[in-house]
Parts: C-alpha cells; structure tokens; sequence
C-alpha cells in the first residue's frame, strides 16, 4: 500500500513539472505570435499606406496598364493626341542587310585575323562608285487584330489528416479546439498536428472521430477560422485522441486565350499600334466553377491592334539590290494612320577592274646587300614643314581642349582693339603713340602686329558723343604664333574663303574663330607661302659644321672597327 502511494506521489510530480515546462514554452510562442499579429506599421513608418495610388499602375504579366492610361489622356490632352498622330505617321524606314556599308563591314570582321597577320592580300582594282538617288511608292493597309486573355479557375481538393490530444474535464461533453494553432492546455500539440491551409482557400470540410468512431461537429469551420467544436463520446477524466480529417477545396488561377506578346513586340519595334485596351474584363465578378462561387476582381484584358501589311510597292528591286534607304514621306493618311508612303533610296552602282593578288617582297637590305644611295634635294620640305607644324599644334590643340570633329578650336585667335583718335589720349593704333599713354593690351597688339601675327579686320567708332564718333578703334585678329598666323590668313580666309568677321560702323563683328579638324584637312599647304617663316626659321637654324660631322663619324667607325663589330 505505501509503495502504491509513493508511485502515485512521483507520477503526480513529473506531471506537474512537465505541465510547468510546456506551459512556460506554449506561453512564450503564444506571445511572440500576438506581437507580430498587433504589429501597425503605420506606427513605425510615416505616411504608410497599404494600398498607395501607384500599386494602380502595377505591371503584371503580358500588361501594362500604362498604356491604358495614356489611351484615356489622348481625349483630354492636346499634346498627348498630336504626339500619338506623330507616331502614327513616322517614317518607315529599315535597315538593308544588303547594302554595300553592312556587306563591308562583314568582310572586315570575317578577315581581320588576315589583316592583322599580314602576308598575301587580294587588292581590287580601281573602281568607280556612283551614287544615284531612286523613289518608289508603299502602299499600306491596317489589319486589326484582337487579344483577348481570361482568366481560367480551376477548383483543387487537398485532405489533410492528424490526431490532436485533448484535455477534457470529467463529463465534459463539448471541447472547442483551433486546428491552426495550439492551446495553452494542449501539451501534446506540435506543429505536425496542425492544419495549414493553401492561399486561395474556398471551402473547408472536417470529419473528427474518437476510436474510430464518427463525432457530431457543433461549430464548423471555415476558411478564415479554422476553430471547432465536437461532441465528446463517453466520459473518460484524461486526454481524448481526436483523429481530424481536413478537406480543403482552394482554386488556382490561369491566364489562358491568346498570346499578346507578338503584338507587344511588333509596337515595341514601331511595326504596330495599340488602338484600344481594356486592363480588366468582368471586374468583381462571380462564376459557378464546380459548384462554388468564384469572385475575381479582374476575369481577363482586352487589347486591339493595328498591324501594317504592304498591298503594293514597288521598292523591292531597290531592296534587293543592297540600297540603303534616305527618307521616308507620308503621302496620305486615313484616321490617323498614313497609308500610303514615298521611299527614298540611295543606291551605290560600282565599276571594279580585276582584283589582284598582292604578295610583298622581302624587306629591303635584309641580306645586307644595300645598294647605295645619292642624297637628293627635297621640294617638299615646305609643305611637309607646314603639314608637320599644323599637325603638333592641332594635336597640342587636342589635347588642351579635348577639340571634337566639327569644333573650331585649333589655331584659335584673339581679338584685341586699339584706340584710333582718343579725346586728349593719343593714336594707338600709330608707332608713335603705342608706347606712351596705351594700354597694355594696346602694347601687346602691337608686338603682334610687329611679328606678322595679326590680320586687321577693320575699323569701328567705339564711342559716340553728340552725334559725333569721340573714339574709333582698329578690330584686329591676333594668333599665338607666325604659322597659326599664315594658316589663318592663307588657308582659312585665302582658300576656304572664310572671313574674319568685320568692324565698321558702331558694331564690332569679329570673328577670330579657330580652325575645324575638318577645315585643316582642305588647306593645300603645298600654296602656302612661308618666306617669312623660312627666314625666322633661318636665323635660329644652327647647323653642325661638315668638319665636325665627318670628325664624329670617323671616331665612331674606328671604335667598331677595335671591337671587331665592324661590317666589311
């Protein structure tokens, strides 16, 4: 009997301990789980909102309703219609794969281990191109073409089984249970007893049995609730072992009808027009889908196009014969949409004499066999001076100011005035007069002009007094240097006929611009005339004396000769 008693005084203290531990663990969850169902983040983020106006505007798949909202705003804006008429009636213009520029730049691409490994290469012969400019007609015709997605429901079964163990007082003939969650009294509750239900959830049914026997539902659930209540069999003062059947119905959505994406693709690339589009068909509507009432907000989209096809031209000989088209004119137009094109072409016609192979000999004096030499007085030595001082202050120019094909910056000048007649000032502009009461930019118009590095422009009244002019000023265009000067003068304003701008009247028009890589490159330095600059060069030529030279060489052959390097 005692021993009975200590038995029975054990297992009642395991059993409180373990009530103590599992409560404190249910307790802990329980309260992590109502802090993340309490949790506002109005409270933590200002301004939130859980549904803001943007979220209206939100892409989904094969739709954009961006476009549906520019369609509206072409009834209200001005702007917005004469845009979209703009787009309407573009140019249609598309690239030639055959056209001789694509066709080149494919050789080169095919070629350039060849190119770049040198040897044997097939030179054409000298050809003659011809451009020639030819127009042809396009008729157009708009077919329209619908695209309609819906939205397919389907209804899924998913049945989901599990025992829960419930604590029921002695006679107690009704137990109320959530099957999502566990209660604090469930001490045998774990996750793998609990039912999840899927996100689309429609309707839920649950058989619960006690020893394999049926028990009467009293509260069912439903898809937001999943708490029940059952009718207890027999009177049993522990734990009742419930086995739970779930039945959940839920629905899946898929988007089924026609494929828009090749009607997207073809306005992306200017080849159709979107006319009209409805982002939402049936909007919260409810269908029968197997005996439950589906409601969507949206049941599909709708969408029109308005694809060209050409019903005659006559541009195919030009296509196919590798031209490149120039310009593209809508001749007319109907609600919008030009339906009737004038193509223009340029076509490159080329006669080629017979290619050649080439094949370089072998590099000169390689077997050291040189022939010998005779020093020759060059002619070019002027145009190559004058070529050779463009190019190092075109460079300089480069790279000082990052010039840019089509900038006029190389060689650039500098306008600077002089006083004529100034009031009780003196002529500045007069030998006499530059050093006395003028101004250091005066002075330093002066020096220019000394060294031949300025070109007048012309003469202009700087100041009026009571009708009358009180002070006149000479426009004068300076340079840094004597060769900026000549290219200047000679090349820019001789040859290619650009002025320096002018002065005369009350206004002074000066334009000392620089020169345009593009410009440089028509000036024919072989006419341009350097007796001033050959003769500055002159006097600060120092040349070595032919004494000196042939000293140099000598010492120099005898040095080889000791060493055993010398060759003959």
């Amino acid at each position: 009997m005692t021993r009975g008693l200590l038995f029975l005084l054990c297992c009642q203290l395991i059993s409180l301990a373990m009530a103590q531990t599992q409560s404190d663990a249910l307790n802990a969850r329980n309260a992590a789980l109502n802090a993340l169902k309490g949790f506002n983040p109005s409270n933590v983020f200002s301004e939130y909102t859980a549904n803001p106006k943007e979220s209206a505007f939100k892409p989904t798949t094969n739709n954009n309703s961006l476009s549906i909202l520019g369609l509206n705003g072409l009834a209200t804006n001005p702007t917005a219609k004469e845009l979209y008429q703009q787009a309407q009636t573009r140019p249609k213009i598309q690239p030639n794969t055959n056209s001789i520029e694509n066709r080149y730049a494919e050789t080169l691409l095919d070629e350039a281990d060849r190119v770049l490994d040198g040897g044997c290469y097939v030179q054409k012969g000298g050809c003659t191109i011809n451009s020639v400019t030819e127009r042809c007609d396009e008729a157009l015709q708009y077919q329209a073409n619908e695209c309609q997605v819906r939205r397919e429901v389907s209804i899924v079964q998913d049945v989901q089984q599990g025992i829960r163990v419930i604590n029921a007082a002695k006679h107690q003939q009704q137990v109320s249970f959530d099957l999502a969650t566990c209660g604090q009294d469930e001490f045998f509750c774990f996750t793998d007893n609990l039912m999840v239900l899927k996100p689309i959830c429609e309707t839920v049914d649950v058989v619960v049995t006690q020893l394999g026997f049926p028990l009467r539902l009293i509260k069912a659930p439903n898809c937001q609730e999943l708490t029940i209540t059952v009718e207890l069999r027999g009177f049993s003062p522990f734990y009742y072992p419930l086995t739970i059947t779930l039945t959940e119905r839920f629905s899946k959505d898929v988007d089924a009808g026609e494929d828009c994406t090749h009607f997207q693709d073809r306005m992306a690339s200017q080849h159709c027009l979107l006319s009209e589009s409805t982002d939402c068909l049936n909007p919260n509507g409810i269908e029968m889908i197997d005996g439950l009432a589906i409601k969507r907000a949206c049941w599909g989209r709708f969408s029109r196009y308005h694809c060209p096809q050409v019903v005659s031209t006559n541009c195919s000989a030009f296509i196919n014969k590798g031209c490149t088209q120039t310009g593209s004119l809508c001749l007319s137009q109907e609600t919008n949409r030009c339906e009737r094109y004038a193509q223009t072409f340029q076509c490159l016609e080329q006669t080629c004499l017979p290619e050649q192979t080439i094949c370089p000999e072998k590099p000169f004096c390689a077997a050291g066999d040189c022939v010998s030499t005779n020093n020759e007085t060059s002619d070019d030595f002027q145009e190559g001076f004058t070529r050779l001082g463009a190019l190092t202050g075109a460079a300089s120019g480069i790279a000082e100011s990052q010039v840019q094909p089509g900038e006029p910056k190389l060689f650039s000048g500098q306008n600077l005035q002089c006083r004529i007649a100034a009031l009780h000032v003196g002529n500045c502009c007069k030998d006499k007069g530059r050093l006395l009461h003028c101004r250091p930019e005066e002075k330093q118009l002066a020096v220019a002009i000394e060294e031949g590095r300025a070109k007048k422009v012309g003469r202009y009244c700087a100041h009026k007094a009571a009708g009358l002019c009180a002070e006149e000023k000479e426009s004068w265009c300076v340079f840094s240097s004597k060769l900026a000067s000549i290219i200047q003068v000679q090349g820019r304003f001789g040859q290619l006929h650009l002025d320096f701008g002018s002065a005369k009247g009350t206004h002074n028009r000066a334009n000392c611009r620089g020169i345009t890589p593009e410009e440089l490159e028509q000036i024919q330095f072989d006419t341009l005339d350097l007796t001033a600059l050959m003769a500055e060069l002159s006097q600060r030529l120092v040349l070595p004396k032919v004494d000196t030279i042939t000293q140099s060489t000598q010492e120099k052959a005898e040095a080889l000769y000791l060493q055993g390097e010398a060759n003959g």
